[in-house]
């Protein structure tokens, strides 16, 4: 009968041979023959390369899909006066020909729009959010929270800012330190690349949204001027009328035909339309 095989003795040679084995130590020899421990010294570099390129990566998709501009709306007024209500709820009302440009939704810190043309603004307080109007990429109206009313002149040479309610400041985009402060019942005019504080204020600055026209002693030439801006027609006075007469009187929503039946009867002239103009003369 042949012996029993001791089968357990193997095992146990093994178990010995598996625990002597230093796995750390020839680990780090199998690295250094690959080559591994040399690359090791380059890992802090490639570790800031890779954070910075990650960076960039991020930034980018967040700037692409992300953090996105909002959308541009731009509201021609035409022939007709115009209301706009901008997103903070202030009101904006525009005179014909006006162009207004202002984001779908402003931003948390401040409310920027531009415009070209003539409008009237009754802006919502809000002291985080300053209300920024760019007036023709020339002058710059910053306010809080107020009503007051921009209008360029004709020719684009001069641009006006009358303040109805609170403080604003007009300043020019190219040189802010010229900033002026404008309270209630103030103006100021940008011309020639510098603002000024106007001595006087006209009293008919929105008889454009109003409908209402002011004259109080007023000499007869400024008067027509008045009444042709603001009914868009052409009046001559004769050289044969005095320059002297003055007239006084509260023009209120009132068509042009009664305003020049009002003006001849209170100063006894006549008028007549010729050529496509509205000529006054003395009476003969």
């Amino acid at each position: 009968m042949k012996p029993k095989k001791d089968v357990e003795a193997p095992l146990f040679n093994k178990l010995e041979t598996y625990q002597s084995i230093d796995v750390d130590t020839d680990w780090k020899e199998l690295r250094g023959r690959m080559g591994f421990e040399k690359r090791r010294s380059l890992n802090p570099l490639w570790r800031i390369a890779a954070a910075v390129i990650l960076l960039l990566g991020v930034g980018f998709l967040a700037q692409k899909y992300l953090i996105t501009t909002p959308d541009m709306i731009a509201v021609l007024s035409g022939d007709q006066t115009k209301e706009v209500l901008l997103p903070d709820g202030s009101l904006v009302t525009m005179n014909k020909q006006a162009k207004l440009v202002y984001p779908e939704k402003f931003s948390r810190r401040n409310r920027e729009l531009s415009l070209s043309g003539e409008a009237f603004f009754d802006v919502v307080k809000n002291p985080g959010s300053p209300f920024k109007v760019d007036v023709e990429g020339k002058a710059l109206v910053r306010v809080l929270g107020t009503s007051f009313n921009i209008s360029p002149d004709e020719s684009d040479e001069s641009i006006s800012v009358q303040v109805i309610e609170g403080r604003v400041a007009f300043s020019s985009t190219l040189e802010e330190s010229d900033e002026i402060i404008l309270k209630k019942n103030e103006q100021a005019t940008y011309r020639e690349g510098a603002i000024i504080r106007d001595d006087t204020v006209d009293i008919n600055f929105i008889s454009w949204k109003t409908g209402r026209l002011f004259f109080d002693n007023m000499y007869i030439e400024e008067v027509l001027r008045e009444i042709q801006t603001h009914y868009e027609v052409e009046i001559v006075l004769h050289k044969s009328v005095s320059s002297d007469l003055s007239f006084t009187s509260i023009l209120d929503n009132q068509d042009l035909e009664s305003v020049l039946d009002e003006i001849a009867m209170v100063l006894g002239l006549k008028y007549s339309y010729e050529d496509e103009k509205i000529v006054f003369r003395n009476l003969e």
